[in-house]
């Protein structure tokens, strides 16, 4: 049962390095507690990034649960720098929050740093939901955006009542801060998402090799808003949490298709009692000649997948 929120401000980031030293990165932060992960909008072309974007996280356990933190360039997809936060820390602040503080990220220059705030939201007298439910009585809803489908009791309600949630969100840094000139679900969500078809694959798990094999198959009712030019896409997938060169696999690249067909498998070294803590980061990318685009996503959570499986998985793009 969730007891707590975890509201994040993002607010800028400077002197950042570049993985290319022709090129400045394009940077996004990515937040994840447990399985949930969630990221701000690109800020391209900049060292020096302002976002000043939000994002909600739902807390099970304050006193353990520990917040990881990512700057990564979209355009390498590198991870620039990683840190971690333990949730616990907020207890030894003010209000169970800290305002607009900067996180030193190369200990070799102090000018590379993060500027962020967190801001604590302790359920005490009622859970979460029973919270969410007395806010709808007295709210009313006036929200055209659609909210990020989430699984689990707790989550489905927050993303079908997003204009409550973010009462929390904009009362958070109300009168501290003066970041909250974005709308109440840009602050939340970061990035939208819409549905652009599915990626067909079969996964199992062989206990005699420790090998977690995922079978890509294919992509199926692909759509590209308007853009009706054929594309050359390949899979591209990592395992989480890591998400480390070691567990970078790839199909081949199949040209001029909208719905390739793969039938590539790929293995991943994994321990059974390590299984149901992993997660697969599938990504479809876009090969061009100048720089690759990765154009739909969607994460497995292998906790929540009945191995083996054979079917398809919905497919995600960021709007930015």
């Amino acid at each position: 049962m969730n007891s707590a929120l975890l509201i994040a401000f993002i607010d800028s980031a400077t002197n950042l390095k570049q993985v290319k030293a022709s090129t400045k990165p394009d940077t996004y932060v990515q937040l994840q507690l447990d399985k949930q992960v969630n990221s701000t909008n690109i800020i391209k072309r900049s060292i020096n990034p302002v976002w000043e974007e939000g994002i909600i996280l739902f807390i099970n356990n304050p006193e353990e649960d520990c917040l990881n933190i990512k700057i990564v360039d979209a355009k390498t997809e590198t991870d620039l720098y990683e840190f971690f936060y333990d949730i616990s820390n907020l207890s030894q602040c003010d209000g169970l929050e800290f305002i607009k503080e900067p996180v030193r990220l190369d200990y070799g220059n102090a000018e590379v740093k993060l500027i962020w705030s967190l801001h604590l939201k302790i359920f005490k007298n009622e859970n979460f939901e029973e919270y969410l439910q007395k806010r709808t009585l007295s709210t009313s809803s006036t929200s055209s955006q659609p909210a990020i489908e989430r699984k689990g009791s707790i989550s489905s309600i927050a993303s079908k009542q997003s204009t409550n949630i973010s009462d929390i969100a904009e009362t958070a840094f109300d009168s501290r801060s003066s970041t909250r000139s974005k709308s109440p679900e840009s602050f939340i969500y970061g990035r939208s998402l819409q549905y652009v078809g599915e990626i067909n694959m079969t996964l199992r798990y062989s206990l005699q090799r420790q090998r977690l094999i995922a079978t890509i198959q294919g992509l199926s009712n692909m759509h590209h808003d308007n853009d009706k030019k054929a594309r050359d896409l390949y899979v591209k997938m990592y395992l989480l949490p890591e998400r480390n060169k070691a567990s970078k696999r790839k199909t081949q690249v199949v040209k001029n298709t909208f719905n390739p067909t793969f039938d590539q498998q790929v293995e991943f070294l994994v321990p059974q009692e390590e299984l149901n803590s992993k997660k697969l980061e599938v990504s479809v990318i876009e090969e061009k000649m100048l720089k690759n685009v990765m154009i739909a996503r969607t994460i497995i959570d292998l906790q929540e997948v009945s191995l083996p499986f054979s079917g398809s998985f919905d497919l995600h793009f960021k709007k930015y």
